[in-house]
């Protein structure tokens, strides 16, 4: 099954609480919409005879994520510091395919008069685990700001739910597994204010299973996501440019039970991404790929999903007739 030219945009908000002993507590939370593009469901020999690839209309899709993080600096300088973390992760993404029509010569997978509103396949996913990473800020001129953020997910979940709406017999098609992962992130940002800065950045995020099963049945799935967004931050209390921290380092101390800042935010941004599934049912086998933000799946009745994702975001289709 493939997803093509599916066009994602999210909305986020985060923040970061910063202490003078160097530890530091961050997250995010984002919400976003899927919109246009469309579906092709390939069935393929020996589970479908002759060969079948039907379009769809998507839209109406949505997905979910969040993070929390709680570290401590390891290296502190005038310009910028180093620290490593453990945190929690949270994806949740879900895709609507409307109605079809044959492409190819199966006339047994056809309903040439079906009404464009019908819903015919409803694909929902979530991951979640453990991060494990390192954040590193670094200011390169006055007012001028690097963030650089890289974690490793070695311990992820996964379940999933596919919907074919038109079929009692694989309705629903439930999944679920562990893997890993890893995520990465890089922002630009200028400080206008002592307190107000902008910024603009980009994500990458890859989950994959080491173990997973659909009806006891062996599968592996895959996740990928990437994109840029923009940012607005206000800081609270503490240094916030590179001159007014230099001159902290002279001043006395505060009280151990000071923070050094709090940071609360938005983003907006848009994304891509590509999300794989294998399932072997019987002879059958299933591919997903998802391209312009979504995902995608694998299997010998082939499918590709493809979309665009909010940030990344982050990414279950099985085949066979609708």
């Amino acid at each position: 099954m493939t997803y093509e030219s599916v066009a994602g945009q999210a909305g986020e908000a985060f923040a970061r609480l910063d202490h003078r002993d160097g530890m530091f507590l961050k997250g995010n939370f984002g919400l976003g919409n899927l919109q246009g593009g469309r579906f092709f469901d390939e069935d393929i020999r020996p589970a479908v005879v002759p060969y079948s690839n039907t379009i769809s209309s998507q839209r109406d899709g949505r997905t979910l994520y969040s993070g929390l993080d709680v570290g401590h600096v390891l290296i502190r300088g005038a310009s910028g510091d180093i620290g490593a973390y453990v945190g929690y992760r949270y994806l949740y993404e879900r895709d609507n395919a409307f109605s079809f029509r044959q492409l190819a010569t199966n006339e047994f997978v056809n309903l040439p008069f079906l009404s464009s509103d019908v819903l015919v396949i409803t694909e929902t996913e979530a991951w979640n685990g453990i991060a494990v990473g390192l954040n590193t800020r670094f200011r390169p001129a006055d007012r001028w700001q690097i963030e650089v953020d890289a974690a490793l997910l070695p311990f992820l979940g996964v379940w999933g739910s596919d919907n074919h709406w038109l079929r009692v017999d694989i309705n629903p098609l439930p999944a679920q597994g562990q893997g890993w992962g890893s995520q990465f992130e890089a922002i630009l940002s200028y400080a206008i204010t002592d307190q107000w800065s902008v910024g603009a950045g980009a994500r990458y995020w890859y989950f994959a299973t080491s173990n997973a099963s659909s009806l006891t049945q062996p599968i592996k799935l895959y996740s990928e996501r990437y994109g840029g967004f923009v940012q607005t931050t206000y800081k609270f209390g503490g240094p916030t440019s590179a001159s007014s921290s230099v001159v902290a380092l002279y001043k006395a101390p505060p009280a151990p039970v000071t923070w050094t800042g709090f940071y609360a935010g938005a983003s907006l941004g848009a994304g891509f991404g590509r999300s794989n599934w294998s399932d072997p049912f019987g002879p059958r086998r299933l591919a997903i790929r998802t391209a312009s933000a979504a995902r995608s799946s694998a299997a010998r009745l082939a499918s590709t999903i493809r979309s665009v994702r909010s940030f990344t975001v982050s990414r279950p289709r099985y085949p066979g007739r609708h």
